[in-house]
C-alpha cells in the first residue's frame, strides 16, 4: 500500500506569477460559490418536490428529478467569463471535487450544509500532476501549471521512491506564498529490525514544558506566546482606538499578524530541533496516545496545554521517522505504576508531583516515573511484535 507525505516549501513568484496566482484564487472562489448557489437551489427544489409527493402519496422519482435539474457545465462557465480560461483548469476541477465532497459529507450526516467562500478566508487552490506538469528539475525552482518555473526555497530533498500527486498553493495573512507537494511513496523509508541493543526512550507530556524523557531530560521550552502576550495586548488595545478600516488600522493588523507568525515560527523551530535530536539519538520513541482537548478541559489550562503544540510535535516525529514512534494506549496507568516494582496505586491526585511507592519506598518525580513506565511498556510491545 502506498503512503502519502506532504512537503511544504516557500515560493517567491514574480509580479506576473503573483497576478496569476491571485486570479486563480479569485476564480476558484467565484466558481465554488456559483455552483454552490445552484446546488442549494436544486436541493431546496428537491425538498419541496419530496414534500409534495408525501402529501399526495406519490412515488418519488429521483432519476427524473436529477435529469431535469443539472449543474452548469464548466465549458458554459468559461464562455460566460473569459477569466476562467486564463487560470489552471485542474485547479477549477479540484474546486468542483471539493464542493461534491462537501455535499457528500452533508448528505451522509458528517457535516453541516456547505458555506460560501469569503474573501477573508484563506487563499488556496489545489492542482493535480498530469504528464509531469509539477516537477523539480531545476536548482531552487518548482514547475507549476500555468505559472511555469517559480523560485522556491528547497530546504529538503524529495524521497527517492516518490511521485508528486498534487500541489496546494496558498497565501498566508502576511502576503507570503507557499506550495505543499503531496507525495505518494511506494517503498518504506526504513525496515523495522529486531530490538537487540536498540536505544529506546519514553516521553511523558508535561504542561508548559512539552515533555520529560525517561533519561531524566527536561527540554527547556521558552513559551513564545507567553513572552509575546504583553506586546500583543498592547497592540490590540491600540487597535481598539483606531478608526475601523483606516490606513493605521490595517498597519496595526499587519503588525499583529507578523507577531503571531513570529510566535508560531519560534515554536515550530524549537519542535523541529527537539524532534530531530530525539530521532538522531534513539532508535525507538515511546509516547502516550493522548488527546490535548481532553487534557485542556480537565486541567482548565487551555493556553498552557495548547501553547506546547504537543500534537504537532508527535506529527513531526512520525513523518521524520515513522517506524521508530510507538504509541502507548491512553488508558495505560503510566503515572500510577511504580517504575521499580510495578506496584499500582489506586489513587493519585494531580497535586502530588512526587511519586512515593508504599511497597519498595521509591521516591521519584511523577513525570519521570511516568516516562520510565512508558519506555518499559514500549519494550514489552516490541517484544510481543517480534
Amino acid at each position: 500500500m502506498p503512503k502519502y507525505l506532504t512537503y511544504e516549501y516557500r515560493i517567491y513568484p514574480n509580479k506576473k506569477q503573483k497576478e496569476l496566482i491571485l486570479l486563480t484564487f479569485k476564480m476558484c472562489r467565484y466558481m465554488y460559490n456559483t455552483l454552490l448557489r445552484e446546488k442549494a437551489d436544486i436541493f431546496s427544489q428537491f425538498v419541496n418536490y419530496s414534500n409534495i409527493c408525501i402529501k399526495k402519496n406519490e412515488n418519488l422519482d429521483e432519476n427524473k428529478f436529477s435529469k431535469t435539474h443539472k449543474l452548469t457545465k464548466m465549458s458554459i462557465l468559461k464562455k460566460k467569463d473569459e477569466r476562467y480560461s486564463k487560470v489552471d483548469s485542474l485547479a477549477l476541477c479540484a474546486e468542483l471535487n471539493h464542493l461534491n465532497r462537501a455535499f457528500e459529507n452533508f448528505y451522509s450526516g458528517r457535516s453541516k450544509f456547505p458555506k460560501y467562500k469569503k474573501r477573508k478566508d484563506r487563499n488556496t487552490y489545489t492542482t493535480s500532476n498530469v504528464n509531469e506538469n509539477i516537477r523539480i528539475d531545476r536548482k531552487n525552482k518548482i514547475r507549476l501549471p500555468k505559472l511555469g518555473y517559480v523560485k522556491a526555497k528547497l530546504h529538503r530533498e524529495l524521497p527517492k521512491y516518490s511521485m508528486i500527486k498534487r500541489a496546494i498553493v496558498k497565501e498566508d495573512k502576511t502576503g507570503k506564498y507557499y506550495v505543499s507537494l503531496v507525495l505518494e511513496i511506494y517503498e518504506e523509508k526504513c525496515i523495522i529490525k529486531k530490538i537487540i541493543n536498540k536505544k529506546i526512550v519514553g516521553l511523558d507530556f508535561k504542561v508548559g514544558k512539552i515533555c520529560v524523557t525517561s533519561d531524566r531530560e527536561d527540554p527547556d521550552f521558552d513559551r513564545p506566546y507567553k513572552l509575546a502576550l504583553s506586546k500583543l495586548k498592547f497592540l490590540e488595545k491600540k487597535l481598539g482606538i483606531k478608526e475601523k478600516f483606516s490606513k493605521n488600522y490595517w498597519k496595526l493588523i499587519f503588525r499583529i499578524r507578523i507577531l503571531h507568525q513570529k510566535v508560531a515560527r519560534r515554536r515550530k523551530d524549537f519542535l523541529h530541533k527537539l524532534s530531530r535530536k530525539l530521532i538522531k539519538n534513539y532508535d525507538y520513541i515511546g509516547l502516550e496516545n493522548i488527546s490535548m482537548k481532553e487534557i485542556a478541559n480537565r486541567l482548565s489550562t487551555g493556553i498552557n496545554v495548547y501553547e506546547t503544540a504537543f500534537s504537532k510535535f508527535v506529527e513531526m516525529l512520525k513523518y521524520k521517522k515513522e517506524n521508530s514512534v510507538v504509541l502507548v494506549d491512553k488508558w495505560f496507568p503510566s503515572s500510577k505504576l511504580c517504575s521499580n516494582c510495578n506496584n499500582k496505586k489506586k489513587r493519585l491526585k494531580l497535586e502530588q508531583r512526587v511519586y512515593k511507592c508504599s511497597k519498595c519506598g521509591l521516591v521519584i518525580d511523577r513525570d519521570i516515573n511516568a516516562a520510565i513506565n512508558i519506555k518499559n511498556e514500549v519494550v514489552r510491545l516490541l517484544k510481543n511484535k517480534f
